[in-house]
């Protein structure tokens, strides 16, 4: 076996070892919704009520900046938190000169403004409005409670096998020439040794996608399946949802070589669509807990991601050179 498959079977063993271990330490309760009207409210919902009556400004203040909502509404453990993060980031962005952290950043954003709307619509007792803490949208993909679940971990496997053979029929219908792989271990842009290389990697792939899965399942999930299920009922929140989620990610094609766009357009966006209708699906399952979104949403992108990592490096957006100028 040549040092750089050791390498690789090396971290693949450390990451199975963390992850056990995760799972083993990790066993939080879930946080089910609002589902009838006339229940009572929950100690979420009521701590959201009181600290929305009692506010020094308005949580939509997370427009600004990621966590000035939170700060307004007295949740300065998270607002710290969010803009400490959000900070990081940039700080981040100009050091290495990369545009990596700003995606991350870009998620801060996006769940600050989303934990806004879905603090008003706990503190005001609105149906399908998820009662997660950020604390426990972290843990979601580590937590033994939510990945025992069929739905989830199958999920996981059925989504990640779905796309690694989309993946295969898309190459094997295109006209375009194969690109050579290129094994040289990578780490944004700069070659460094294999068991550095794959260990950052790795390392920048559990917070990254940390950050999108709880950006994105907070906006598409938490936000938008759930005000459609209010105002048009459960099932056409879910379609409609999931067809947000496909169309916005139409945005995608501007950052593609121009001969690439419309096979994304016809092929992959409705794919993306289909993925999206499975969270949304998995988020009614779980009575409007983003637990077990936020857990798939995580693995999906970790799992592809390492797979286009290990099979060219240089390629992956997290071992190529993308740079931002200053």
């Amino acid at each position: 076996m040549s040092r750089l498959a050791s390498t690789r079977t090396l971290c693949a063993r450390l990451l199975c070892v963390f992850t056990a271990f995760s799972f083993s330490a990790c066993a939080i309760p879930t946080q089910s919704a609002r589902l009838e009207p006339t229940a009572p409210p929950t100690e979420v919902e009521a701590s959201a009520d009181t600290r929305y009556k009692d506010r020094a400004c308005s949580p939509y203040w997370s427009w600004l900046y990621p966590g000035l909502g939170q700060l307004c509404v007295g949740k300065t453990g998270e607002g710290a938190t969010l803009a400490a993060l959000g900070a990081a980031e940039i700080g981040s962005a100009i050091a290495f000169e990369t545009g990596v952290p700003l995606l991350a950043f870009q998620n801060v954003w996006v769940y600050g403004i989303a934990d806004a709307y879905i603090e008003v619509d706990r503190a005001e007792g609105a149906l399908y409005a998820p009662q997660d803490t950020l604390g426990e949208l972290v843990a979601a993909p580590f937590n033994w409670e939510v990945m025992k679940e069929p739905y989830v971990w199958g999920g996981i496997l059925a989504m990640s096998a779905a796309a690694f053979g989309y993946s295969y029929l898309l190459g094997s219908t295109s006209d375009a020439t194969p690109t050579t792989t290129d094994d040289t271990p990578r780490f944004l842009g700069r070659e460094m040794r294999p068991e550095w290389a794959y260990s950052l990697a790795a390392g920048t792939g559990v917070v990254l996608f940390e950050h999108v899965a709880i950006g994105e399942e907070a906006l598409f999930r938490g936000v938008i399946q759930s005000s459609l299920a209010r105002n048009f009922g459960e099932m056409k929140g879910w379609a409609w949802g999931s067809v947000i989620f496909g169309a916005v990610h139409i945005l995608n094609a501007s950052a593609l070589p121009p001969e690439q766009r419309e096979a994304y357009m016809f092929y992959s966006v409705p794919f993306i669509t289909a993925v999206g209708s499975y969270l949304g699906a998995s988020y009614m399952w779980s009575d409007y807990s983003l637990a077990a979104p936020v857990a798939l949403h995580f693995w999906y992108d970790f799992i592809l991601s390492a797979a286009q990592y290990a099979v060219s490096p240089s390629s992956s957006p997290i071992g190529a050179s993308v740079t931002i100028p200053f």
